[in-house]
């Protein structure tokens, strides 16, 4: 009924007074229901007509993007809530790190996930950003980071679905190296109960 409502305002000639909010309430309604492809217009118009725009809008209007693999779209807005200091903002961080690395900027995906990773507010985030930030890190060469990013993983949160991830590409990263004795302490470590 929102939804009718809002349509209703929004195709009224002249514009409404209410037009700007209608056009909100129509996109909330369709993110609701995850049409976001339906949703992005009404964000859009609603973004552009405005001086200032809630974060949470901002949200989801960028996960619209996102969820509809408008990588590129998304990024400017999961930009901005780059300081935010709550979850959302760690969750915009961590989306923001996959849609640089799905448009192949490496450097810039793997900062997002290390600014999600410092941020204290959702363990399971942090987990994730932490395997994907010093996964991303050793790709790149910056071994040292990447390996203070996964001993930070496997040390902070030690039940963590990523551990025998993180452990994984720690020991290869030690091979590597030839540093064979702490290989093997590592993988002695992860396979002890």
């Amino acid at each position: 009924k929102a939804l009718q409502k809002a349509k209703k305002i929004i195709a009224q000639s002249p514009k409404n007074y209410y037009d700007k909010e209608a056009n909100l309430l129509a996109a909330q309604c369709l993110f609701e229901d995850k049409e976001y492809t339906k949703a992005i217009p009404y964000f859009e118009y609603y973004y552009n007509n405005v001086d200032k725009i809630r974060k949470q809008d901002v949200f989801k209007m960028a996960y619209s993007y996102y969820a509809t693999n408008q990588y590129s779209k998304a990024i400017e807005p999961f930009k901005q809530l780059s300081t935010v200091q709550d979850e959302m903002g760690q969750t915009a961080m961590y989306y923001l790190g996959d849609c640089y690395l799905k448009t192949e900027d490496k450097k810039s995906a793997k900062n997002a996930w290390s600014i999600s990773a410092d941020m204290p507010y959702n363990s399971e985030i942090i987990s994730a950003s932490l395997l994907l930030s010093g996964k991303l890190a050793l790709q790149m060469g910056y071994s040292s980071e990447g390996s203070i990013q996964l001993n930070k993983l496997l040390t902070e949160y030690p039940n963590s679905g990523f551990g025998s991830e993180a452990t994984n590409i720690l020991s290869e990263q030690l091979l590597k190296s030839n540093n064979y004795s702490e290989a093997y302490k590592l993988l002695s470590k992860s396979a002890s109960p």
